[in-house]
């Protein structure tokens, strides 16, 4: 059949003490024959594996999600969605509030805050803070105190 002959040693570290290994000559016919009886087994065809097939739907179902937010954009383009109306961009014009102190009143103070007016006013009799929207004019709030005498 076939004939074992001694392979040269080939070991670097120890060459005495490695041992003698032995090749084995096959016919080339064999090797042949071996090599043809595994490619006539049936491939697998990678179309039909579970892995194949869920990326095919992972691909299809993505593609349909593409097209349908692309149908719903051109819908919205269309219908005008995202377009802001002319009378809320604007805001509307304040007109200017115009107040009068009272008689004998005088300002010694005063503040402002988001959208009010805080005044401190005096009296010849009366210590008062005003707080006023600005918005219109309106007077939030009054404080009464006395006045110092003096």
């Amino acid at each position: 059949m076939s004939e074992q002959i001694p392979a040269k040693k080939r070991s670097r570290r120890t060459p005495a003490a490695s041992a003698e290994t032995s090749t084995i000559r096959a016919p080339v016919e064999d090797v042949v024959s071996g090599l043809s009886e595994s490619r006539t087994e049936s491939p697998v065809d990678p179309k039909s594996t579970a892995t194949y097939r869920l990326g095919l739907a992972a691909v299809i179902g993505l593609g349909v999600v593409i097209l349908v937010v692309l149908a719903v954009m051109v819908f919205g383009i269309s219908q005008g969605w995202g377009h802001r109306d002319g009378s809320a961009a604007a805001p509307a014009a304040k007109k200017p509030v115009s107040m009068t102190l009272a008689p004998g009143y005088r300002i010694l103070s005063s503040d402002t805050q988001p959208g009010r007016l805080v005044l401190r006013v005096r009296s010849d009799s009366d210590d008062e803070i005003w707080v006023i929207n600005t918005d219109d004019g309106s007077i939030v709030a009054r404080i009464h105190g006395e006045a110092p005498k003096q």
